[in-house]
């Protein structure tokens, strides 16, 4: 297994940023933090500290962070890509065990690669620009904007992303899935702002809780994972917008092996929707890799020992590649690393950050 050692240091703007986050986050009073990630290594903030943040702009405190980047993917040529938002950098790992920063300088929490191995990924508060914007990266390593910085979620959330081959945009956001013109028009795909809950039917008539995962699948579709309090449930939704369940009850409650001890991260992190139709889902909050046949039956593949756990998983070759990272108490993050389980049963750490 190769070890990069890195430095680790403030973002600049960091606070500033997760302040304007954490308002986005109370306004919608029983979501979890989906702004700013976990935050740079050993900064961490309690419930208190967070209200005092907001209100007289206090300096950090001691507890856990929100949540990491999950953004990995495998391109044809096995180049895998993950992010790292402690130390704000894309890494590209060769076949041959290279490591090389891809991108640098941005805060990245999602990622993917398209057929020609263009690699998308959503940034915040990039190149000097307020706001979430959303980029790609030819082979060659050439960069183009696609939707440019912006601070209003509503046009763009800047959380998962995916483009179609005429230049739409799919997003997940408040209340639902959202759709993207080139020319900047956003309509919604499926979801309606009125009501938060779980509910199938067709474009605004079906309604969405809290969008913790999303991928996209056979025919164009996509699949998310909603969570409605102690439940999370595997949903398709088809590109005219119908919304259908295909598994529910996906979370252990409580966790068995929770991510922080209090059990307050107990969440299904993102997920990979093979071309077969089984679901791979990174059960961060328990520490799992979990797989879904088209039947509604659940599988554990994996599960990670303390302190790591998945957070991204992706499939290339039939083999699964999985983002991991840790925490401690009194340490705070660690990692990220990418583990390879192999189809033949091996498992392997192919690189570890930190």
């Amino acid at each position: 297994m190769a070890r990069a050692v890195l430095m680790n240091t403030e973002p600049e703007g960091y606070r500033a940023s997760l302040r304007a986050s954490l308002v986005d986050v109370l306004s919608l009073v029983a979501d979890l933090p989906r702004g700013r990630a976990g935050g740079p290594r050993r900064l961490r903030f309690t419930t208190v500290a967070v209200c005092a943040l907001l209100a007289c702009s206090a300096r950090p405190a001691v507890a856990h962070p929100g949540h990491p980047g999950w953004g990995i993917a495998v391109d044809s040529q096995g180049h895998v890509y993950f992010t790292d938002i402690d130390n704000e950098t894309i890494w590209k790992l060769f076949p041959d065990g290279r490591l090389v920063a891809a991108i640098t300088n941005v805060w990245c929490h999602h990622l993917y690669l398209d057929d020609q191995d263009n690699l998308y990924f959503d940034a915040e508060n990039y190149q000097g620009r307020t706001g979430n914007s959303f980029w790609k990266m030819s082979p060659s390593g050439e960069r183009f904007v696609v939707v440019p910085s912006t601070s209003n979620r509503d046009e763009y959330s800047g959380e998962y992303t995916f483009a179609d081959t005429q230049g739409n945009l799919y997003f997940a956001g408040r209340w639902g899935i959202r759709k993207r013109t080139p020319l900047g028009r956003v309509t919604f795909l499926a979801g309606s702002p009125s009501e938060r809950t779980q509910r199938d039917g067709r474009g605004e008539a079906a309604r969405f809780s809290w969008i913790t995962g999303m991928t996209r699948g056979p025919r164009g579709a996509f699949y998310v994972v909603d969570v409605e309090g102690d439940r999370a449930a595997l949903r398709r939704i088809s590109l005219d917008g119908t919304v259908a369940t295909v598994a529910s009850n996906l979370l252990t409650v409580p966790a068995d092996d929770p991510f922080f001890p209090d059990n307050s991260f107990n969440v299904i992190w993102d997920l990979y929707m093979a071309d077969d139709g089984q679901a791979y889902l990174a059960y961060t909050g328990n520490r799992r890799l979990l797989r879904v046949s088209p039947e509604a039956e659940v599988e554990e593949l994996y599960h990670a020992e303390a302190p790591w756990a998945p957070v991204g998983v992706t499939v290339h070759d039939g083999d699964l590649y999985v983002l991991e990272t840790a925490w401690e108490e009194g340490v705070g993050h660690s990692g990220p690393r990418v583990r390879r389980l192999s189809s033949d049963g091996t498992s392997e750490v192919l690189i570890s950050i930190g």
